[in-house]
């Protein structure tokens, strides 16, 4: 809600941007004329329609019911319909219309974003070495050391980890992070293998992975489809989600420690180291 005179700017402002701008005044002659323009940038424009009065906008759009109305006849009207139907209609140049008439952006998330091919190779990188039938123990060893330093690169100092679980969700810093890592591993014969990746996707400030995954240890093989959620800044991945079936991972790695535990799940996993 702002002034007359502010709005021309701001409304170019976000047509240089790409963003949408909504404004809760009435449509006037500045803004509408520069609807062609956001229209052609895939651009939204809502709006109050109707000049102040509860009446029907007489002119209804190419392709529109009869049923189509303003906002302005919301309240008090014979016609009124459902929410439902009125909140399928945005206005654009004191017009009513339907959302899913207007162009669309494309969505960023993509699998070629420069974050989803770091995802990639954090994911699938690690899991190609440990399956190579062509190197030693102590080969995989090296070769997955060096890849954990190369892809920490890329995270921040300050970074943030959500683990899995119910009873043993925790959240912690990049040192929590290592130790967990390292208590994990420990807790498990073969610790969270990529089984497939269905989707690897990423824009500028978040990031998923969607895929199968496998832990066991003895007897015990644990199968799922499980998520990992990501959120970048400037560059770097900051945040980390584990997103799986809480109680089973909870009894999974509970069972893996000979000892009872009643502490709080952030002694839990650097319990020992």
């Amino acid at each position: 809600m702002v002034s007359a005179p502010e709005l021309r700017a701001l409304v170019r402002l976000c047509l240089e941007r790409g963003a949408h701008f909504a404004c809760s005044s009435y449509v006037n002659n500045e803004l509408a004329a520069l609807t062609r323009q956001a229209a052609d940038r895939g651009i939204v424009l809502p709006a109050e329609a109707g000049q102040g009065r509860r009446e029907h906008v007489t002119e209804r759009p190419q392709g529109h019911s009869a049923s189509w109305q303003s906002t302005a006849c919301r309240a008090n009207c014979a016609c009124r319909r459902s929410p439902d139907h009125i909140n399928e209609k945005m206005i654009l140049s004191n017009r009513a219309i339907s959302y899913n008439s207007l162009p669309r952006r494309r969505t960023l998330l993509s699998d070629t974003h420069p974050n989803a091919v770091w995802l990639a190779d954090l994911y699938r990188g690690g899991a190609a070495i440990s399956a190579d039938p062509g190197l030693s123990e102590d080969e995989k060893i090296q070769r997955l050391h060096e890849h954990t330093v190369e892809v920490m690169e890329k995270m921040s100092p300050d970074m943030v980890i959500h683990t899995g679980g119910v009873r043993l969700a925790a959240t912690g810093g990049m040192d929590f992070m290592r130790r967990y890592m390292k208590r994990r591993a420990g807790l498990a014969d073969a610790n969270v293998e990529p089984v497939q990746f269905d989707q690897i996707l990423a824009d500028d400030h978040y990031g998923v992975v969607h895929g199968t995954f496998r832990t066991s240890r003895g007897d015990w093989t644990w199968t799922r489809v499980g998520m990992g959620a990501w959120r970048f800044k400037d560059g770097l991945a900051v945040e980390h989600w584990e997103l799986s079936d809480g109680p089973t991972w909870d009894e999974f790695f509970l069972a893996g420690d000979p000892e009872p535990f009643t502490g709080s799940a952030q002694e839990f996993w650097t319990r020992g180291v």
